[in-house]
């Protein structure tokens, strides 16, 4: 089990590190002497618009603490890298920050999204779920969702953050067979 952190701005700063180190595969050079020269500068690390090395140093040793990250220093530079735990705990901050953004008006369209998950990564398959409910999909056959909402660019987030790619297909379709009670939950 993955140890959260504490919902705090320190706790807050970490998770946005976290992100970040994910969207990199080789992690990222802090340079504490001039950071100005750095090309990793988040702001959550400065403070009244300029860096401050102690707040970095703070968060940086926050998400030490929890074994998320490795820090190596080499004279005024750091560079930082996610360990495993560092990467589930981001992957799971990733899919939070994941919501459909609903229209004012409806297309007329449903996503269907399919999938067939294999046993052996049956603890994907769980938090893949879990996160189509959270978003407000509809089960309409056991591995069967839809919503009424754009939602491609979301679900691509989602499977390829659990590394799901080849398990999952998205469709848009025009029509489904007996789709009032669908209408009515929706709202539509």
């Amino acid at each position: 089990m993955v140890p959260e952190i504490a919902h705090n701005h320190r706790g807050e700063a970490t998770k946005r590190l976290l992100i970040d180190l994910l969207k990199t595969a080789s992690g990222l050079t802090i340079m504490l002497s001039k950071p100005a020269g750095s090309l990793y500068q988040p702001k959550y690390f400065f403070t009244n618009g300029s860096f401050d090395r102690t707040r970095c140093r703070r968060i940086l040793r926050h998400a030490q603490e929890y074994g998320y990250i490795t820090v190596k220093k080499q004279q005024n530079e750091l560079t930082v890298s996610l360990n495993e735990a560092g990467r589930a705990r981001a992957i799971v901050y990733s899919v939070e920050d994941i919501h459909i953004i609903e229209p004012t008006i409806w297309d007329k369209k449903w996503r269907m999204v399919l999938f067939d998950i294999p046993e052996n990564i049956r603890a994907s398959r769980k938090l893949f779920k879990a996160k189509l409910d959270e978003m407000g999909f509809a089960q309409i056959q056991k591995s069967v969702y839809v919503h009424p909402f754009p939602c491609h660019n979301e679900i691509e987030q989602i499977r390829s953050l659990y590394g799901l790619e080849s398990y999952i297909r998205l469709a848009v379709i025009d029509k489904l067979e007996g789709d009032e009670a669908l209408r009515k939950r929706f709202s539509l």
